[in-house]
């Protein structure tokens, strides 16, 4: 079977959840392997589904590099989520 594959240029986002430590609470940590390891580490947002939360730690990444896409796809992982942008 022949697949339609369109290679953006762009990276994928990764998230993990970071269980609570006697210091900090639990955390998301979102990552992009872009030329170098880019990451952002929020606060869990309790008010959130777990959807959600992953998805707003991705969504932290991508304001704090300035990246601009039309959509943002999730997928689930083992260990988190993963995100690819799309149009």
């Amino acid at each position: 079977m022949l697949y339609n594959v369109n290679d953006t240029g762009r990276c994928a986002i990764f998230t993990k959840y970071l269980g609570p430590t006697n210091f900090k609470g639990g955390r998301i940590k979102a990552w992009a392997k872009s030329g170098g390891k880019l990451s952002v580490t929020i606060s869990y947002p309790h008010e959130l589904n777990q959807g959600e939360a992953h998805a707003s730690a991705a969504l932290a990444l991508c304001d704090k590099m300035g990246w601009t896409f039309g959509l943002l796809h999730q997928a689930h992982a083992e260990n988190g989520c993963v995100f690819v942008m799309g149009r």
